[in-house]
């Protein structure tokens, strides 16, 4: 389009919303990718588990009981993922930007984790506050220490750190697990990518945590890397 009239204008106004239902089907097609490929797994363990239970074959008592509610969880846990993560790229994503004390929220969180008996410690500088989606906030240190453990062994070890230098707030997640090949960093925020030298650890990743990630933290104008 050429020009500064009424026709170029108007052209594009067009172009523009021709560009937006591109990226909101974009979207929508990826939702229903992901929806099929992420609840595929434990829809099947359910399945089976209830087919089993019905022919006999397994007795229905607390411990199946409780293999099916731990499926039931995944879903809604993957559910509540894909929406996210659908609202993230649509550029809907709700966020209600508050101040508050980075040390206390991290320091929750934490101590939440040493209690089922991870090793992780935080190192964090004194007086550190920002104004942010608080429980995305918290919801992004969550997705980053889950990632980190799935990928540890048992002597596995998680280190938070966080510190402020100037207006810019740094938040540091390091573990002493195998590592990501440097052929695999430029793609580690794609949906369902893992890294190709993990294979003990790819059954428990859903490959979405830091798809999520990314999209929140562009969502509140910061920045991520690996």
């Amino acid at each position: 389009v050429k020009g500064s009239d009424e026709v170029a204008v108007l052209s594009n106004s067009f172009n523009d919303m021709a560009e937006a239902l591109c990226q909101a089907e974009t979207v929508r097609r990826n939702m229903l990718n992901d929806t099929a490929h992420e609840l595929r797994t434990p829809l099947t363990i359910i399945k089976g588990q209830l087919e089993a239970i019905l022919d006999g074959l397994q007795p229905s008592n607390t411990a199946t009981m409780e293999v099916l509610r731990d499926q039931v969880l995944s879903l809604e846990h993957l559910v509540e993922d894909l929406q996210d993560l659908s609202l993230a790229q649509a550029k809907r994503l709700r966020l209600n930007p508050v101040r508050f004390e980075v040390n206390k929220v991290l320091r929750q969180v934490v101590d939440a984790y040493s209690n089922k008996g991870i090793d992780i410690k935080l190192v964090a500088d004194n007086n550190i506050s920002i104004c942010c989606d608080r429980m995305r906030f918290i919801q992004i240190i969550k997705n980053l220490i889950n990632n980190a453990g799935e990928h540890s062994d048992s002597n596995g070890r998680i280190e938070v750190f966080a510190e402020n230098k100037g207006d810019q707030f740094t938040l540091k997640i390091k573990d002493n697990g195998a590592g990501i090949s440097k052929k695999d960093i430029p793609f580690i925020f794609e949906r369902h990518y893992r890294n190709s030298t993990d294979t003990a650890y790819s059954n428990k990743d859903r490959g979405l945590g830091l798809t999520i990630v990314k999209h929140m933290i562009d969502a509140m104008g910061g920045t991520v890397h690996v």
